[in-house]
């Protein structure tokens, strides 16, 4: 016997996965304290707070990134316990003390196992931020000690079960 006319129904029936932040507002602009101090974009690297809700069936985990719209990644944690569903202000300062228990913070694309907030190009030119969220279907991704964020990125293209976004701009304002 199949059952594959559930199939469509059990999609709908999905929740949907969200993300928020008190910090950053989805479509507004980077606050300084989230963008730039390392590299010199006037900021303070200092991650938002980040909430979800509407984990999808399956989901045992979760990991986050932030990157630019380039797609340099800025932050990867990965493992965050299924039952968690929100990091604190600061959590990827780069000591670990205010990640959830077996969270682990992965090197950013510049080597770095913290959070960093983008900077203006150059050119002043504007960015965006985009903040990702993943429902992940196992506890435990398979990374090594010194994963970064492409073999974070393989390992979700298997085990990802959703995802939700906030997108930030940063740098230049044009005149009105």
């Amino acid at each position: 016997m199949t059952t594959d006319f559930l199939a469509p129904a059990l999609v709908r029936a999905q929740p949907r996965l969200r993300l928020r932040s008190d910090e950053v507002a989805d479509g507004g602009r980077l606050r300084t304290p989230q963008r730039a101090g390392l590299l010199k974009g006037g900021g303070l690297d200092v991650s938002p707070s980040l909430q979800w809700s509407g984990a999808p069936f399956g989901t045992l985990s979760y990991a986050v990134t932030a990157h630019d719209s380039t797609g340099r990644c800025y932050w990867a944690v990965a493992d965050i316990s299924g039952g968690v569903t929100s990091l604190v202000v600061d959590a990827g300062n780069g000591v670990g003390e205010r990640l959830p228990s077996v969270a682990k913070q992965l090197r950013n694309d510049l080597g770095l196992a913290r959070y960093l907030g983008p900077a203006p190009a150059a050119l002043g030119l504007p960015g965006r931020f985009i903040f990702t969220v993943y429902a992940v279907d196992v506890g435990r991704l398979p990374l090594t000690r010194h994963a970064g964020p492409r073999e974070l990125s393989a390992a979700l293209e298997i085990h990802e079960v959703g995802r939700a976004t906030l997108t930030a701009a940063y740098g230049w304002t044009p005149p009105r």
